[in-house]
């Protein structure tokens, strides 16, 4: 089994974050849950899916 983590870096809007943040709060979710999702809306911006 390969681990597949890597550190990356990426901007996130601010209004993309706080949205996020807001919808963590509302779902009990973790910091690393916001990061995924905000990374994952990112990624989509790029043209990749």
């Amino acid at each position: 089994m390969v681990n597949s983590n890597k550190i990356v870096s990426f901007t996130c809007p601010n209004e993309l974050y706080e949205q996020l943040e807001n919808q963590a709060k509302r779902q009990d979710r973790s910091k690393a849950w916001i990061l995924r999702k905000a990374f994952k809306e990112y990624h989509k911006g790029q043209g990749n899916e």
